[in-house]
């Protein structure tokens, strides 16, 4: 395979997975399952998969290596099963567009925290790409206060504070499986909620959906996602991938006319321009020294579809 051609397929292969995490907010809109439910439900399928995969690459060190993330990754499974509760609870009180584009601000929160937790060094062009996000926010969870949207943006905003912390502790112990880790997540997601679902309650219909869920975000999307990353480089790859943010509102407008409001529009594209302002900077410089320096990107973004 020529180099051409071996990228094409890596771009065909991050646009696919980047159309199978678009579909998290059409699921919500399809199930009839309560919000408890649905994550319990979700959680379940998603163990399931990642149980299975663990075992099929790993084998015999599975136990070994989850018993070791499981201490390591603390931090990591607790945030992430925090991020995952807020995702999902987030799509159920706001719109599917407010949800997606909150959530794409979170590398720049983690750039920040980064500095402080880490020592990182945070780059004038990170600064002001994070405070044209901050501020494309407000636009828009400033038109949700006096609706019921207002409590969902606010799970948002959550799920961004605590995925930034998953890859800022990822970042501080590359030793960490995202496998492994993503496993536990979703294993601790399901049994917090457990005592509140009524997975009883879930139609057939319903059973496939959660599955579809779990299994489209977490593992198809996610295993597209490294198979294109390999063949490209991350910066790009990350860039392509942002088409998410466009896609996830669309498919819920074209089926149910979920509206995303003027406010989400104007806000959305502030967001979006600045996410691409970050992420365009990180191609131009690799691209002039030669080498690969956004391979931080493509493991937050990697960590991001394993979490959610």
């Amino acid at each position: 395979m020529t180099r051409d051609h071996s990228r094409l397929v890596g771009v065909g292969l991050i646009v696919l997975s980047a159309v199978a995490w678009s579909l998290n907010g059409l699921y919500t809109r399809v199930l009839t399952t309560d919000v408890y439910t649905t994550l319990a439900g979700r959680g379940l399928a998603i163990t399931l998969l990642l149980g299975v995969a663990l075992v099929a690459i790993h084998g015999r060190d599975t136990p070994r290596l989850v018993a070791f993330n499981a201490r390591r990754g603390a931090i990591v499974i607790i945030s992430g099963s925090l991020c995952m509760i807020t995702f999902v609870g987030a799509l159920f009180h706001t719109t599917v567009a407010n949800v997606t584009v909150i959530y794409a601000i979170s590398p720049l929160i983690a750039a920040v925290l980064a500095r402080f937790l880490i020592g990182d060094r945070l780059v004038p062009r990170t600064m002001i790409a994070f405070a044209v996000a901050l501020a494309g926010i407000m636009v828009m969870v400033g038109a949700s206060f006096g609706t019921n949207r207002l409590f969902g943006d606010f799970l948002a905003l959550l799920m961004s504070a605590t995925f930034a912390i998953v890859i800022v502790d990822m970042r501080r112990k590359p030793d960490i499986d995202n496998l492994a880790s993503s496993f536990l997540t979703s294993l601790l997601t399901v049994l917090a909620l457990l005592p509140f679902a009524s997975l009883g309650s879930a139609t057939p219909l319903d059973a496939l959906v959660l599955f579809l869920f779990g299994f489209t975000s977490n593992v198809l999307g996610f295993f597209l996602f490294i198979a294109g990353v390999r063949r490209m480089p991350p910066a790009e790859a990350g860039l392509i991938a942002t088409i998410e943010i466009l896609l996830a509102p669309l498919w819920v407008w074209l089926i149910f006319s979920e509206d995303p409001g003027t406010a989400t529009l104007i806000g959305g594209t502030i967001v979006l321009a600045a996410v691409l302002f970050q992420i365009a900077g990180e191609l131009r410089l690799g691209r002039g020294r030669g080498i690969v320096i956004a391979e931080g990107l493509a493991t937050e973004v990697e960590t991001s579809r394993q979490v959610l």
